[in-house]
């Protein structure tokens, strides 16, 4: 292939080993070349995650694991790659490989809360409820106040037949986010499903202590009281 600036280069058909760069790296032989001048191989340079990601939005993931796997083999701590992997196994109901990724992933630093809450959603879905509990946990660790995963946090104890730790996962919620509705609903849910309606009450007025005339904790009230 000719640059324009009358260089040529080699473009290999598939990822050359290093022996085959440096024997081109060599070549000098004038019958090679088209024209004069000098000739330069450059290797080829592969962004094996944009590749994988690629493959995966195309929706075809059997294709991106590959080059995705290829990112974690290069960058163990990657965490977007670790997350597609994770998510593509999980999508394919491979779950043990779906786990193993999460295990890698909660072996690294964090870097998103986001990224966390939302594949702890998918592992909820799937009734991977331990995994799913673990990525909630590293979203609050990395945002303290992640509304999100506080909600998702609480809901899902309450499916692992936990109801005290969802008391305690929603009431640290409130502390960290006091201003987000769907913490006071879900924990005054919470007691009234078990019986103890004062204690819902309870909720409810603090709620309307924090955000005086806020209609849904007025509406939760009048609901409440005509029980």
């Amino acid at each position: 292939m000719a640059e324009s600036a009358g260089q040529a280069r080699k473009i290999y058909a598939e990822m050359p080993t290093a022996a085959e760069v440096r024997a081109d790296m060599l070549m000098q032989s004038p019958r090679a070349l088209p024209f004069k001048g000098r000739y330069t191989v450059a290797a080829p340079r592969r962004d094996y995650f944009k590749l994988g990601a690629a493959f995966f939005w195309a929706g075809f993931p059997d294709h991106a694991l590959p080059y995705l796997d290829e990112v974690v083999r290069r960058s163990p701590e990657n965490e977007r790659a670790l997350t597609a992997i994770a998510q593509i196994h999980l999508d394919a109901s491979r779950l043990d490989d779906a786990r193993a990724a999460v295990r890698k992933i909660l072996a690294v630093p964090p870097r998103s809360a986001a990224v966390a809450d939302g594949l702890g959603l998918r592992f909820a879905e799937k009734g991977l409820y331990a995994e799913a509990r673990d990525l909630f946990q590293r979203a609050i660790s990395l945002q303290r106040d992640n509304t999100s995963a506080l909600n998702n946090l609480g809901v899902l104890y309450l499916k692992m037949g936990q109801p005290n730790d969802a008391v305690a996962a929603f009431r640290y919620g409130i502390r960290a986010a006091p201003d987000d509705d769907m913490l006071y609903l879900n924990l005054g849910r919470l007691y009234i499903q078990a019986g103890e309606r004062d204690k819902a009450r309870g909720v409810i007025l603090e709620w309307l202590d924090r955000k005086p005339g806020n209609e849904k904790a007025q509406r939760a009230l009048r609901e409440l009281d005509s029980r």
